[in-house]
C-alpha cells in the first residue's frame, strides 16, 4: 500500500505527464505538420509565381522593343496630330483656311525642313493660306492620285508620278512600297537622308467614316538625339514598379530607372552572352534579349514579384498563418501549463471555447492549408484548361485552312474529270469552268492543248490587260511551265512573263513539280497554291496541260473568314489580323486586345496574358499562325473554365464546415443547457440595439434569471414608448439633445418662407371633413418637399400652413438662401397648378396658395421645459413679417408670392420681380418694400 506521502508527488507527476503528452500529441506534432504543409504550400506558390512573372517580363519586353521602332514613335506622334486636327475641322471638310491653320500648329510639332502637302477629299492639293504654296505643285498632285488609285488618273500623271518619285527619293522606291504610308509611317532615303514619309486621312461624321482632307508628311529623321527612343521608353514603361532598361555593349553604357543601373546591366549582359537570359536578382525577375534591330543594343524588363496577381497577398497570408500557428501553439502550451498548475481560473464559457478551439483549431487550420495548396493546383489546372482551349481555337483556325485545301482539291479532281472539262475550247468556256476558284483566291488559270493556243483566264488582270496588281513572279512559273510542256503560249504571254524571268531558271525539270494536288510555293514574299495537272499521250508527251494558280493571302483570307461566319457564338472571342495588304482583318475593338495583337505581330511570338475588359477578368493567347502570315488571337473569360475550381471549392467548404459543426456541436449542447438564458438576453439586446422595441424575454423559472428578465422587459416597453414619439419631435431637436442636454440658442441670418391656403374655410364648408383634412395634409406634403428640395427645414405646420427656414450657408458652393426660397415658392406655385389640375378630373375644388418670404436675423434654440415639453423654432421679425405677408400673398390683386425687396434682387436669373403697392403691413411700424416673385419666361 502507498504512502499517504506520496500521493502529492505522484499527482504532480501526472499532471506533468499529461501535460507533456498534450504537447506532444496537440501542439508539436499537429505544427510540425502544419509547418510541412505551409512549406509545400509556398513551394507551389514560388513556381506558379515564376512563370506569371516571366509571361509579364516577356509581354514587357515586347512593348520595349515594339516602342523602340522610330516609325511607330512617329505614328503616335501624327496620330496625336490628327486628332487635335480633327478637332479643329470639326466635320468640315478641309480647305484652304483650314490647311493654314493645321500647318501652323503642325510647324511646332515637326522639324523645320518637313515638307507637308495638304489634300482635299478628292485628291485636289490644297495650298494652306497664308503660307507659300509647295515647290513642283503639279508633281505632288500626281504623286497622290498615283498612289490613290484614282480612276481618273492619265498616263502622263503617271509618268510625272514616276520621275518625280525617282528624283525626290530615288531609283528603288515603288509606288506599290509607298502605298503602305497610308497604313504607317514609311522610311525613305531623301537625297541620301533617312526621312520618314506617312499619308493621314482626317475623318469627318459619324465615327470618321467620311474624308473630310489627307495630309502627305515627309519628316526628318537623321537628326534626333542618339538614344532618344530608349529614353521615351524607359520612362513611359518604368511604372507600377516595373521597369525597363537598354545596354550598348560598343559604348558600355546602360541606361534605366533606380533599379537597373549600369552595373545591373552588364551584369545582366554577362550572363545573357553566355545563354542566361531569364535571371533572378534580389526576388526581381529580369528577362534581358538583343534588339531585334541593333544586337549592340541589349534590352532588359524587370519585374517584381509584388506587382503580380495576387503575390503580395498570398505572401501576407503564409506570413500570417507562419505567425498564427506559432503564437496558437505557445498560447496553447501556455494554457495547459496554467490549468494543470491551478494557476489559471476561467469561466464556464471560457472554458468551453477554449476546448472548442483546441479540437477545432489544428485541423481546420490543417484543413484550411491543404484547401490552399489544392485550390492553388487547381487554379493552375484551370489556368492550363484555359490555354488549351484557347490553343485549341487557334489549331482549329489552321485545320479549317487545311480543310479548305483539301475541299479545293478535291473540287479540282472532279471538274478535271467530268466530260465539260475536256470540251473546254474557247476563254469563255475556260472562264465559266473554273468562276467558282474566283471568290477563293484563284490567280490565274491556263489551258494547253496540242495544236492549240492556250488558253488563260487572270481575274487579277485589270481592264487593259497589261497592269498587274501584284509582283508576276508566280505567274511567269505559270509560262515557264506551260512553255516548257511544248504548247503554243503566244506573244501575250511572253510580254507578261518577262517581268518574272530575271528570278526563274533557263530551264525548269517538270518531273520535280508534284501533279494533280495543290502545292504552296513561295517567291519573295509572293504565295500562292500551285495546281498542275497534264494529260499524256500513248507516247507519253503532254497532251493536254492544267496549270491554276490561288492567291495564298486571299484563299487564307477567306477560308478563315468562312470559318468565323460558321463558328458557334460563344463566350469565347477570336480575332485574325492577315499580315499581307490582302489578307484578313477581324480585329477586336478594345485597345489592350489590339495592342497584343501589335505585340504578337512584332515579335512573332506566342504571348499569353489576363486583361480587363468592362471589368471582367479574361485570358488572351496571340500568336502567329503556322504558315498562314496570320496573326490569331483567341480570348477566353476565366468564368467559361470555372467550373472545377467552383465545385472543389465547395466540396472543401462543406467538408471544412461539417467539421467544425461536429466540433462546435458539444459546445453548443452544453451552452444551450447551462448558458442559453443569458446568452438570448444578449441576443435580445442586440436585437433593441438595432432598433427593434417589440422584442420580449421568455418568462424562465423563478429564480435571479426571471427578475432580469422582467427588469428587461420594463426597459425594453418603455425605450418602445419613446421610440414612438421620435416622429413627433423635432430633427434638430433630437440631434441637438444627443450632443449636449443644454438649451443652446444662435443668431444666424435665415430667410423665412411662409406658405398657406387660401379660402380654406369656405372648403371646409363644401366638403366632409375627412376629405378636407386631407387636402390639408397634401398640400403641406408639398410644401415640405419643395422646402427640402431647395434645402430648406420645415420648422412647423400652423393649420393649413407651413413654417421653413432657408439658413445662410457660410462658404458654401449652393446659392444663396434668399434665392433657393424664391425657387421653392415658385416650384410651390407649380406644383399647385398640376394639383388643381389632378384635383379638377375629379371634380374637386380648387385651391390656391399664398407664400411670404423675410430675411433678416432671427434667434434659434428651444422653447419651452425639459420636463414637460421642448420645442425648437425661431423668433424674429422676418418670422412675424413672412407671415403678414403670406396672408397678403394671393388675394385679390396681389401675386401669389410677396417678398421683401432684400430677400431676391432682379438679377438672379429665371427670377422675375413684380412691383406691389404694399408699403405697410399689419403690427409693423414703418414702410416696407414688398414685390411679388414670378418665373422669368423671357
Amino acid at each position: 500500500m502507498d504512502s499517504p506521502a506520496l500521493a502529492p508527488s505522484r499527482s504532480r507527476l501526472r499532471r506533468l505527464l499529461g501535460f507533456l503528452l498534450f504537447v506532444a500529441v496537440g501542439v508539436i506534432i499537429p505544427a510540425w505538420l502544419m509547418e510541412h504543409l505551409l512549406d509545400r504550400f509556398d513551394a507551389e506558390r514560388q513556381e506558379r509565381l515564376e512563370q506569371s512573372a516571366f509571361d509579364r517580363a516577356t509581354a514587357l519586353m515586347g512593348q520595349l522593343d515594339l516602342g523602340l521602332e522610330r516609325n511607330r514613335l512617329i505614328d503616335e506622334g501624327l496620330a496625336r496630330f490628327r486628332r487635335r486636327a480633327e478637332a479643329v475641322l470639326r466635320g468640315r471638310p478641309l480647305d484652304a483656311e483650314t490647311a493654314g491653320v493645321l500647318a501652323r500648329r503642325a510647324a511646332r510639332c515637326f522639324p523645320r525642313d518637313s515638307i507637308l502637302v495638304w489634300f482635299a477629299s478628292n485628291a485636289r492639293l490644297i495650298e494652306p493660306r497664308g503660307l507659300p504654296p509647295p515647290t513642283t505643285k503639279r508633281s505632288w498632285q500626281a504623286l497622290f492620285r498615283v498612289l490613290r488609285r484614282a480612276t481618273d488618273t492619265t498616263e502622263a500623271e503617271r509618268t510625272l508620278a514616276g520621275n518625280f518619285l525617282k528624283a525626290t527619293l530615288g531609283e528603288i522606291i515603288e509606288v506599290g512600297y509607298l502605298r503602305q504610308a497610308f497604313r504607317g509611317a514609311l522610311t525613305v532615303l531623301k537625297q541620301g537622308k533617312p526621312h520618314a514619309i506617312r499619308i493621314l486621312r482626317f475623318g469627318a461624321g459619324p465615327r470618321r467614316r467620311q474624308t473630310a482632307g489627307w495630309l502627305l508628311a515627309l519628316l526628318p529623321t537623321g537628326r534626333a538625339r542618339f538614344g532618344w527612343e530608349l529614353e521615351r521608353q524607359v520612362r513611359r514603361l518604368s511604372r507600377d514598379r516595373t521597369e525597363v532598361g537598354g545596354y550598348w555593349m560598343s559604348r558600355q553604357r546602360g541606361l534605366g530607372g533606380e533599379l537597373l543601373n549600369d552595373n545591373l546591366l552588364h551584369g545582366l549582359v554577362l550572363r545573357l552572352e553566355q545563354g542566361q537570359g531569364f535571371s533572378r536578382w534580389r526576388d526581381t525577375t529580369c528577362l534581358t534579349r538583343y534588339w531585334s534591330q541593333d544586337p549592340d543594343l541589349v534590352l532588359v524588363a524587370a519585374v517584381p514579384p509584388a506587382l503580380l496577381h495576387g503575390s503580395l497577398d498570398s505572401q501576407r497570408l503564409l506570413r500570417g498563418l507562419r505567425w498564427g500557428l506559432r503564437g496558437g501553439a505557445a498560447l496553447a502550451i501556455g494554457w495547459a501549463f496554467l490549468l494543470a498548475a491551478g494557476w489559471l481560473r476561467l469561466s464556464l464559457a471560457a472554458k468551453v471555447r477554449l476546448g472548442t478551439i483546441f479540437l477545432a483549431g489544428f485541423p481546420c487550420l490543417a484543413m484550411g492549408v491543404w484547401g490552399l495548396g489544392h485550390l492553388l493546383q487547381v487554379a493552375q489546372f484551370q489556368d492550363d484548361e484555359v490555354r488549351k482551349r484557347l490553343e485549341h481555337l487557334l489549331i482549329s483556325v489552321e485545320q479549317e485552312v487545311a480543310a479548305t485545301i483539301s475541299r479545293t482539291q478535291s473540287a479540282l479532281d472532279r471538274l478535271l474529270r467530268s466530260p465539260a472539262y475536256f470540251q473546254i475550247d474557247t476563254p469563255d468556256a475556260l472562264r465559266e469552268a473554273f468562276q467558282d476558284f474566283v471568290p477563293i483566291g484563284l490567280y490565274e488559270v491556263m489551258l494547253g492543248q496540242r495544236g492549240r493556243p492556250v488558253l488563260s483566264y487572270a481575274p487579277h488582270l485589270s481592264t487593259d490587260r497589261t497592269a498587274l496588281r501584284h509582283p508576276p513572279h508566280l505567274g511567269a512559273l505559270l509560262r515557264t511551265v506551260i512553255r516548257q510542256s511544248g504548247f503554243d503560249l503566244g506573244t501575250e504571254g511572253d510580254r507578261q512573263e518577262a517581268a518574272g524571268e530575271p528570278l526563274l531558271p533557263a530551264t525548269f525539270d517538270l518531273s520535280h513539280l508534284p501533279r494533280d494536288q495543290l502545292h504552296l510555293m513561295r517567291f519573295g514574299n509572293e504565295a500562292g497554291f500551285f495546281f498542275f495537272s497534264l494529260v499524256e499521250d500513248e507516247q507519253r508527251r503532254p497532251w493536254r496541260g492544267t496549270l491554276l494558280l490561288l492567291d495564298f493571302q486571299v484563299f487564307s483570307r477567306q477560308a478563315m473568314a468562312g470559318w468565323l461566319r460558321r463558328r458557334p457564338s460563344d463566350r469565347a472571342g477570336v480575332f485574325l489580323r492577315g499580315l499581307g495588304a490582302r489578307g484578313i482583318s477581324h480585329q477586336p475593338r478594345h485597345r489592350a486586345l489590339r495592342a497584343l495583337l501589335d505585340l504578337a505581330a512584332h515579335t512573332r511570338e506566342p504571348l499569353c496574358q489576363p486583361v480587363e475588359l468592362r471589368g471582367r477578368r479574361y485570358l488572351a493567347l496571340a500568336r502567329p499562325l503556322a504558315g498562314l502570315e496570320t496573326i490569331g488571337l483567341a480570348v477566353l473569360p476565366y468564368e467559361a473554365e470555372a467550373g472545377f475550381p467552383r465545385a472543389t471549392r465547395r466540396f472543401m467548404l462543406t467538408l471544412a464546415g461539417l467539421a467544425l459543426a461536429g466540433a462546435l456541436g458539444g459546445a453548443d449542447l452544453l451552452l444551450f443547457l447551462f448558458l442559453r438564458p443569458l446568452l438570448g438576453l444578449r441576443t435580445l439586446i442586440e436585437r433593441v440595439e438595432r432598433g427593434d422595441t417589440a422584442v420580449r424575454s421568455p418568462r424562465w423559472p423563478t429564480d435571479e434569471l426571471a427578475d432580469l428578465a422582467e427588469a428587461f422587459n420594463g426597459l425594453v416597453a418603455s425605450l418602445g414608448q419613446k421610440e414612438r414619439m421620435k416622429p413627433f419631435l423635432n430633427r434638430d431637436l433630437l440631434e441637438q439633445v444627443q450632443t449636449t442636454p443644454e438649451v443652446r440658442t444662435e443668431r444666424r441670418r435665415v430667410v423665412v418662407f411662409f406658405a398657406g391656403l387660401r379660402e380654406f374655410s369656405r372648403l371646409e364648408r363644401l366638403v366632409p371633413p375627412e376629405e378636407a383634412l386631407q387636402a390639408m395634409s397634401a398640400f403641406l406634403g408639398r410644401v415640405e418637399e419643395v422646402v427640402r428640395r431647395w434645402g430648406g427645414e420645415i420648422d412647423k405646420f400652423l393649420g393649413d400652413s407651413a413654417l421653413a427656414v432657408f439658413v445662410e450657408e457660410e462658404g458654401a458652393r449652393a446659392p444663396p438662401c434668399g434665392e433657393r426660397a424664391a425657387r421653392a415658392a415658385l416650384d410651390l406655385q407649380q406644383e399647385m397648378v398640376a394639383w388643381n389640375a389632378e384635383r379638377g378630373r375629379h371634380d374637386q375644388p380648387s385651391l390656391r396658395a399664398g407664400v411670404g418670404l423675410a430675411g433678416g436675423p432671427v434667434i434659434r434654440g428651444h422653447v419651452g421645459s425639459w420636463r414637460k415639453r421642448l420645442d425648437f423654432t425661431v423668433i424674429g421679425d422676418p418670422v412675424n413679417l413672412a407671415a403678414r405677408l403670406e396672408k397678403l400673398a394671393a388675394r385679390p390683386g396681389a401675386p401669389p408670392i410677396l417678398a421683401t425687396d432684400e430677400v431676391v434682387s432682379g438679377s438672379t436669373p429665371g427670377l422675375r420681380l413684380i412691383p406691389t403697392a404694399i408699403q405697410t403691413v399689419r403690427g409693423r411700424q414703418g414702410t416696407v418694400t414688398v414685390v411679388g416673385v414670378a418665373p422669368d419666361d423671357s
